[in-house]
């Protein structure tokens, strides 16, 4: 008898969760251990009392009253351990939206705070900021209970997406006050949520292969033991999701949608959407269509070309500069564009996209590792070693054995 898949919160909790909210907040307990459970919202945590013990991908925290803690869509969670009944705030919230916020009002790099995100641990307890939080989230709590009894109150949404903003705020600086990362090698349980931070790039079993050190078959195999879905099922989920995600909340033509999700074009997504969906883009957008924060957002019209300039040319000294340059157009613009389609700064998706061509050369030829830093576009093999690491999260050595093998 197989396993059971794991339940994906989302495709069966539509009715809790529908298309039109932003922000849910419940006290909840549990009394016992619950069943693992991959999340399609984003979720914080506020421990209110209990005592027990949670698991979040690969990492088991402690939890106790005044404990933080951060879900992150597609990843795993489960209560593995309950000495004492756990009772909490619960506030799920739509992360596109948060993302989409950063982007347009925020001096901020989108791509740096996705990852200190998802390379941060997900369970904080800090003494110190335990009672900011805790007040927070019963302010929230308050004009979310308001807005019930007395319809909704002037200023509500941006009340409180300002109170948002603060708990994310207060929960990174404490990340980064206690330098608090996991591990930066990729493990199997984090695939799902890779794939839906690079959901927008051209994505395949390969592609997956080459960052988690296994072959392609075994990553599809994974995928539909754990959910019983095809990696295009899972794939195509994610690209759903984010569509209606940016057509509720930006004034983007469904061509520029098309682009931002990685679809063929408008036709293409129309048609997957409306078979997916049961509803045409054009109702959707008419039926849920909020605009309240996210107004005017427009994409330049070279975006295409800008992208398409970056991979043609990634192997030359380009530097933002000199590709704003080419197109008349501000680095600050740039690196817009780039956040849009790819969640990364110029930098970031240059040095990837070299890394990700290098890993091919690494496999396909038996070119040393100097030969291989120059034909990619890297001025040093140890800038080359350097961002290999990074982003791959082995050695070059290691690498190369692994796929030859």
């Amino acid at each position: 008898m197989s396993k059971k898949a794991i339940r994906i919160q989302g495709l069966e909790d539509r009715i809790l969760l529908n298309d039109s909210f932003i922000i849910d907040f419940q006290v909840q307990e549990d009394k016992s251990k619950t069943q693992p459970l991959l999340h399609k919202y984003s979720r914080f945590i506020y421990i209110i009392e209990g005592n027990g013990k949670i698991k979040i991908q690969e990492n088991i925290y402690q939890l106790k009253k005044g404990s933080v803690i951060s879900i992150l869509p597609w990843q795993f969670s489960e209560i593995v351990e309950v000495k004492e009944t756990l009772r909490y705030y619960l506030l799920v919230y739509d992360f596109g939206y948060l993302n989409m916020y950063i982007k347009n009002f925020m001096d901020y790099d989108s791509n740096n705070f996705i990852e200190t995100l998802y390379n941060g641990v997900s369970v904080i307890d800090n003494d110190d900021n335990s009672y900011d939080f805790k007040i927070i989230f019963e302010q929230i709590n308050i004009e979310l209970q308001s807005n019930i009894i007395n319809d909704k109150k002037i200023f509500s949404h941006i009340y409180l997406t300002g109170k948002f903003a603060e708990i994310f705020i207060l929960f990174l600086r404490t990340i980064e006050s206690k330098n608090n990362k996991v591990n930066q090698k990729p493990v199997i349980a984090s695939i799902f949520a890779y794939i839906f931070v690079n959901s927008s790039k051209d994505l395949t079993l390969e592609n997956l292969s080459k960052i988690f050190l296994m072959s392609p078959s075994s990553i599809s195999k994974y995928i539909s033991k754990v959910t019983n879905l095809t990696f295009t099922d899972i794939l195509q989920e994610i690209r759903l999701y984010k569509t209606k995600f940016l057509l509720k909340n930006t004034n983007f033509t469904l061509d520029e949608i098309a682009k931002i999700v990685n679809y063929n074009d408008s036709s293409h997504l129309s048609k997957v959407f409306s078979t997916n969906e049961n509803i045409k883009t054009k109702e959707f957008r008419k039926i849920y269509s909020t605009f309240k924060t996210i107004n005017n957002t427009k994409l330049d019209d070279k975006s295409p070309l800008v992208i398409n300039y970056i991979k043609d040319n990634y192997d030359k000294d380009i530097n933002i500069i000199s590709v704003g340059d080419e197109f008349d157009i501000s680095s600050k613009q740039v690196n817009k564009i780039l956040s849009f389609y790819f969640e990364e700064n110029f930098i970031t998706f240059l040095n990837k996209y070299r890394v990700h061509k290098a890993c091919d050369l690494l496999v396909e030829t038996n070119y040393n590792t100097a030969d291989i830093a120059h034909i990619v576009g890297f001025n040093s093999n140890k800038t080359f070693y350097r961002n290999f690491i990074k982003y791959i999260g082995v050695t070059l050595s290691e690498f190369r054995n692994t796929h030859i093998k």
